[in-house]
């Protein structure tokens, strides 16, 4: 271990990546995600549909809206028709759209990925250690936010060189997915490559809206099970800006060589694909911490 266990940077990585989901209305829909091979399933409330649209092509699930609906969707694809190369079929009580992966990728990571360039987060809170005592959380970190490529884009956030998140997102047409994720923490590093990727949030995210996702590090020491529900919509001010956001709250249960609950309530910007704030707690392995993440600006540098 490094000086002390510092796992600060799990729960950034979570966040960041919420952030690159849109926001919503009022529309309700709940949607679960994992690391199964081979697909995963949208379940709509009754008097919902399910669309999802890549390439100007629309599937919608449930021939009958009352009686609710399932779309399934080969992980890595967008839910499409038409131009996109997807097929679909089905009728009566639902139907299921398959679509090929990276078709129409860099559209649509053009019209939903951050601005590229580098964002300033103000932290304040403190960690608390067994034997140790109160550690200082306060200070800024830097988040990179790289171009996209095709349908991915990578991030870097970085509070100091044991306090910092590297991650890869799939931008998808109701969706966005992992690819990447490498967290470098006092207690050790610890890489994520899901296979296939895993559904991390829908997109956009709608007041209502229920979903979760889980995977297990690429050396089997370290599991991430999540769940989240988009709560409500509220403004938050940014550097002097009122910014419309969506709050998520969150709960992320770690099993393996850490063990522990996160707990946290993150503001999340439709319009800048980013996270303006982000509050949390956390026990993990005996360890205590609180912290407050602000962002400075929506401007990049």
């Amino acid at each position: 271990m490094r000086g002390g266990l510092n796992v600060k940077a799990i729960v950034v990585a979570v966040s960041v990546l919420v952030a690159a989901c849109g926001g919503g209305g009022a529309d309700k829909a709940a949607t679960t995600g994992d690391t199964q091979p081979g697909e995963e399933t949208t379940t709509l409330p009754p008097g919902a549909d399910a669309e999802a649209q890549a390439g100007g092509g629309e599937v919608s699930a449930g021939g009958g809206a009352a009686a609710g609906g399932t779309a399934t969707t080969k992980p890595g694809a967008a839910a499409s028709s038409g131009s996109s190369g997807g097929t679909s079929s089905g009728g009566g009580g639902g139907s299921t759209a398959t679509a090929t992966p990276g078709k129409g990728g860099s559209a649509v990571a053009a019209g939903k990925s951050a601005k590229a360039g580098r964002y300033t987060f103000n932290r304040t809170g403190k960690r608390t250690i067994p034997g140790i005592g109160d550690q200082s959380l306060n200070g800024p970190g830097t988040l990179t936010v790289d171009p996209p490529t095709g349908s991915d884009q990578r991030t870097f956030l970085s509070y100091n060189q044991y306090d910092s998140t590297e991650q890869t997102v799939r931008y998808g047409a109701d969706r966005v997915e992992l690819v990447h994720l490498k967290l470098e923490t006092q207690a050790g590093t610890f890489e994520f490559r899901p296979s296939p990727p895993v559904l991390f949030a829908p997109d956009p995210v709608k007041v209502g809206a229920t979903w979760a996702w889980k995977m297990t590090s690429t050396d089997n020491r370290l599991t991430l099970d999540s769940t989240f529900k988009a709560v409500r919509t509220e403004n938050q001010s940014v550097g002097g800006e009122s910014v419309a956001t969506s709050v998520v709250e969150g709960t992320i249960n770690l099993s393996g060589f850490l063990t522990g609950t996160i707990r946290q309530t993150l503001w999340a910007s439709d319009r800048y694909r980013l996270i303006v704030r982000l509050d949390e707690t956390s026990d993990l392995s005996g360890v205590q911490s609180q912290s407050s993440s602000v962002l400075a600006s929506t401007n990049p540098a």
